[in-house]
């Protein structure tokens, strides 16, 4: 895949980036070093097994000075006497909201793409590196910049909005809750160099940005015993974080990249109501890119809603009511595939009228919330972000109470699904290729990111590879 650039296109690229300074490595002529030749050996073992090292061992680390969260961006030269390359890609991974407090998903771990390619002394490449997805839960997530970005959760309510809606929405006599999830990584790449031309080598995508929830409730004060509120199931505190669950609610946690068995697709955001069991609510996560097929993963799917015998998701007499849904946003195409950006959805309960007075007191039953969902990770093809649900709620099993006439309670629930991850790609030169999982641990809680790295070492020659105790293996 080769793709031309320019200072005019790199410029064009600011209007979504920060500008990243290229920095250029001068490596001197190879010499035939142990530390040099050990990593490029078609050997998978830790220092002290046998007599191999592992593969990993004297590692060139591409921009180890980089500045945290912004995209780097390093070219090296190919010096004489090499003949081989091996590289390893990790890309970004994806944002949670997360407090232990089970307000959010988990973001989504970045792919780790790794290879040798043979080179030619005086060639230059070029590696990008990602910037992780981040969460903030109550303001905008910028998505992880980097090859391809990652899919934000930033878009602000003054744009969503509707105009009949505007003035309800920004109230002071509204209970209001506002929320975002987190943004997707960005993709980590090498890239030949040929004029004005990127040829390029391998992607590894970043992770998708992990769903939010939350719910907001009011009810008149001193309502009669056994009275209900429309609010949702929460996890058991007794039950450990890691133990499996059998029922809602299940958080929307990204998706990882990666082709292991331990990489997980995004997880759908499920909500139930818990005095009102029928009640459900479904949050559909984004999709994670194919390998090397360049194609956009798709958004979540439209949310689904049911309400339950005593609970209104529908306009009543006492309220007008507001539930809405919003698909999830597909990921960009090809080798400038960013992640789907975060949509957005809003609900509300507005008191038609005022319930009567209680010592002098009229109780206004007003909630609204708004959220935005999980960003896609980028990548080669960036995965899919979230769908994004509010729904109005109220009571209306409590309204024939003869001691509490007008009694009733009212919320708004507001759940995204979580974005999938980036597509990864693999050059058909690129030998010895893997596509596997990062393994480090999950974005998971506010204000964490894990960025994207690379690393590189040259080999002379594809024969006679030297390990560290001077026998001769040949090339696998």
């Amino acid at each position: 895949m080769t793709r031309g650039f320019s200072r005019r296109n790199l410029v064009k690229g600011a209007a979504w980036a920060a500008p990243a300074v290229v920095a250029s490595t001068a490596i001197p002529a190879y010499s035939a070093s142990i530390m040099d030749l050990a990593p490029c050996l078609h050997f998978d073992l830790e220092p002290g097994e046998d007599s191999a090292y592992g593969l990993r061992q004297y590692m060139h680390e591409v921009a180890p000075e980089r500045t945290p969260r912004e995209r780097a961006v390093e070219d090296i030269t190919i010096p004489d006497g090499v003949s081989y390359m091996r590289f390893y890609l990790e890309g970004g991974q994806g944002g949670g909201v997360d407090m232990d407090d089970y307000s959010g998903g988990s973001g989504g771990y970045g792919a780790e793409v790794s290879g040798v390619i043979a080179v030619t002394p005086g060639q230059k490449y070029r590696f990008y590196l990602a910037a992780g997805g981040i969460g903030h839960y109550y303001e905008p997530a910028d998505g992880g910049d980097g090859y391809t970005r990652g899919g934000s959760s930033a878009l602000m309510p003054e744009y969503v909005y509707e105009d009949s809606d505007k003035e309800r929405m920004t109230s002071a006599d509204y209970n209001r809750l506002i929320i975002y999830s987190g943004s997707g990584g960005g993709s980590s790449a090498l890239v030949l160099l040929d004029g004005d031309a990127e040829t390029l080598i391998a992607v590894a995508g970043g992770g998708g940005g992990g769903g939010a929830r939350g719910i907001i409730a009011t009810s008149r004060t001193n309502l009669p015993d056994g009275a209900k509120m429309p609010t949702w199931r929460q996890f058991d505190p007794d039950v450990p974080k890691w133990a499996p669950r059998y029922s809602p609610p299940y958080l929307g946690n990204g998706g990882d990249g990666g082709e292991s068995k331990a990489s997980k697709p995004s997880k759908n955001a499920e909500e139930v109501y818990a005095q009102y069991g029928a009640g459900r609510i479904i949050a559909p996560s984004g999709a994670t890119a194919g390998r090397n097929t360049g194609r956009g993963a798709r958004g979540g799917n439209n949310p689904t809603f049911r309400s339950a015998r005593g609970l209104s998701f529908t306009s009543t007499p006492q309220s007008q009511i507001r539930s809405r849904g919003v698909a999830g946003a597909a990921g960009g195409t090809g080798d400038f595939g960013h992640g789907g950006d975060g949509v957005a959805a809003y609900g509300y309960v507005t008191n038609i009228a005022a319930t009567l007075p209680e010592n002098a007191q009229t109780y206004d039953y007003n909630v609204a919330a708004y959220i935005v969902s999980g960003g896609g990770g980028g990548g080669y093809g960036g995965g899919g972000s979230g769908a994004a649900v509010v729904v109005g709620a109220q009571t209306t099993d409590q309204l024939a109470n003869n001691s509490k006439p007008q009694t009733y309670t009212v919320s708004a629930g507001a759940v995204s699904g979580a974005g999938g991850a980036g597509g990864n790609y693999v050059n058909s030169n690129v030998l010895d290729a893997h596509v596997e999982m990062v393994g480090y641990s999950r974005g998971k809680n506010r204000e964490e990111f894990t960025d994207g790295t690379a690393q590189y070492s040259f080999c002379p020659s594809r024969n006679n590879q030297i390990d560290h105790d001077g026998k001769m293996y040949p090339w696998p």
